[in-house]
């Protein structure tokens, strides 16, 4: 009877402050509970596990969470994360290990989609999140080119590193292939049969 009490004069407490009681309880009941990212990084993580072929990317893709975002952003709800947010935890390695914060990056982005196709925000603040950051290097200028082998030293390489062993090596054809015709070694590496012509 206390409670029955109780709960009457809450209600006219509302009637009184010009609020309809059971709008009210009808807008709690249906009140959406916004996940933290690392509640939605996790589910998103469960989804995508059973397409992956690669066990381990699975593993790394949840690892890499944990040890980069998780301490700095995993408690935050999904509707409260910013594009600062998103660049404070790319900062850190953003120039020095831009590999990782790419892939960063884009497990954010991932997790931040999910959120926003289920509700959970407005928008997705990753795709904003390059103006808060300093442009990278390009991949292009990273790359350091070894320089070419002069043609003279070439027999004396092949004689004391190449025919060092007398088992059948598929790497060492690779290799003499990639010499003897100066082709890519990408190329070498996915070349088919029909492309060589064995005639000339």
């Amino acid at each position: 009877i206390a409670e029955a009490a109780k709960l009457a004069q809450t209600m006219r407490e509302q009637l009184s402050a010009g609020n309809d009681p059971l709008e009210l309880k009808k807008a709690e009941t249906t009140k959406v509970v916004i996940p933290t990212f690392e509640e939605a990084a996790r589910k998103v993580h469960a989804e995508l596990l059973p397409g992956w072929r690669n066990k381990k990317h699975g593993k790394q893709w949840i690892s890499t969470l944990e040890q980069h975002v998780f301490p700095a952003m995993g408690t935050v709800p999904l509707d409260a994360i910013t594009p600062a947010n998103v660049a404070d935890v790319l900062r850190p390695s953003w120039m020095t290990i831009p590999e990782t914060s790419g892939r960063v990056k884009q497990r954010i982005h991932k997790i931040m989609q999910w959120a926003w196709a289920h509700g959970f925000c407005s928008a997705n603040p990753v795709d904003v999140v390059d103006h808060l950051l300093p442009q990278q290097v390009s991949v292009s200028i990273r790359t350091e080119h070894q320089p070419a082998m002069p043609w003279k030293v070439i027999p004396l390489y092949i004689a004391s590193r190449v025919y060092t062993e007398d088992r059948y090596n598929v790497t060492r054809g690779l290799l003499l292939f990639v010499i003897l015709t100066a082709c890519r070694s990408g190329e070498a590496r996915a070349m088919e049969w029909c492309e060589i012509d064995f005639k000339r």
